[in-house]
């Protein structure tokens, strides 16, 4: 978010392979734990263009593309949240409470996240937001906290990676 609360994304339209810039150090790290689960493997840089495109091209020019990856890479690290469900009880395939999944977060993190849902039911938990300061050093509270995400009553399925 910028000053004002407002949700940045899709801040840069002319991005390729090229200009992402990524070397191959990176690339073998972002292939390693930040793959495109939906095409055959090798085929991830596409998915990293459109990732960098929403959520990257606002943060620069404090990160270029490279810093932007390995700074998502350490926050990966730091909040491993397939370990903190897991030590919170939490499994995929097992139904589980919005309010439940979000307690777990909230301990590990001291923040609360933001759960986004596959529309239209809410039920299938998609993507689990962390927010940061823009350094990434603390974390923040997610602005917007209902914006697409899983309804406040939902019994959470399927929380595969």
């Amino acid at each position: 978010p910028d000053s004002n609360g407002q949700h940045l994304y899709n801040c840069k339209l002319d991005l390729d392979e090229e200009s992402l810039g990524l070397n191959s150090s990176s690339t073998e790290r972002l292939e390693a734990s930040w793959p495109d689960l939906l095409k055959p493997e090798g085929e991830d840089m596409s998915f990293w263009i459109s990732q960098y495109h929403k959520h990257g091209s606002c943060s620069q020019p404090l990160y270029d593309p490279q810093e932007y990856f390995l700074k998502a890479l350490e926050l990966k690290d730091r909040f491993d949240i397939l370990t903190i469900l897991e030590q919170g009880g939490i499994y995929p395939g097992k139904e589980n409470s919005r309010s439940r999944v979000m307690s777990v977060i909230n301990q590990a993190t001291r923040g609360n996240p933001r759960l986004l849902c596959n529309m239209p039911k809410k039920k299938i938990l998609r993507e689990i937001v962390i927010c940061t300061n823009i350094g990434g050093t603390r974390v923040i509270p997610c602005p917007f906290p209902n914006f697409r995400t899983c309804g406040p009553e939902s019994n959470l399925h399927d929380l595969s990676n």
